[in-house]
């Protein structure tokens, strides 16, 4: 189930660990046998299963990302994800060495298996096409990210409680935590993946009625 209580075949996407529905598991088996662990959550009402992705492709085409870096160098995001064709051939789903925690990437035939299915509650954001990055190219290979709606958690007042003690929580497209100096900022998700970041001067009542669980902490810019 959703935050909203409609049926979804996966309710929960928090720290790059998909938890997907019997349903999906069996749809989606063959991609992830020597990919993926799937591991059998102790529910009581539904058949859940988390999508743990061990499979790491060193695949990123830096000479057509674009990335930022903090000030020393070092990684921090990438704006415009592009891949090597070569490493992609035949991967239906894996995580990059740049990400390992927070990104999981699937193909098209992964996205167009689970669409095909009428599966609820996936998100596919396409990150690269292989036609639109060089008049070179002579195949059509698709990335896309995949993401959803967290899962049914806790009331906002015990959320509250969570953020306060350095938790970072989640609910549907929003997200608060605190940053380095100690101030909680809400971020929105985007179209891209990414959160929109501010210091709001205030939060919006809906938050109350809302449904928050524990997340992974984002990198603020």
């Amino acid at each position: 189930m959703n935050e909203q209580g409609k049926p979804s075949d996966t309710p929960d996407f928090s720290s790059g660990k998909p938890v997907v529905s019997l349903k999906t598991v069996d749809l989606v088996e063959d991609f992830l046998e020597g990919h993926a662990q799937i591991l059998p959550i102790n529910h009581v009402q539904h058949e859940l299963y988390i999508i743990n992705v061990h499979h790491v492709l060193d695949a990123i085409d830096y000479q057509y990302a674009v990335v930022d870096r903090y000030d020393d160098g070092t990684f921090r995001k990438f704006r415009e994800y592009a891949f090597l064709e070569d490493k992609l051939i035949d991967q239906h789903i894996f995580k990059i060495p740049e990400q390992p925690l927070i990104k999981v990437f699937v193909s098209d035939l992964f996205r167009e298996r689970c669409l095909s299915a009428n599966l609820k509650g996936f998100t596919f954001i396409e990150v690269w096409d292989s036609e639109k990055e060089s008049t070179t190219k002579n195949s059509d290979l698709v990335v896309y990210g995949i993401t959803d709606i967290p899962a049914i958690s806790v009331g906002y007042a015990d959320a509250a409680q969570l953020l306060l003690n350095g938790k970072a929580i989640a609910s549907g497209k929003w997200k608060l935590q605190k940053d380095e100096i100690g101030n909680i900022l809400l971020g929105e998700l985007l179209d891209d993946g990414e959160y929109h970041w501010i210091d709001p001067v205030y939060y919006l009542p809906i938050f109350h009625e809302l449904k928050w669980q524990e997340v992974e902490h984002s990198d603020i810019p």
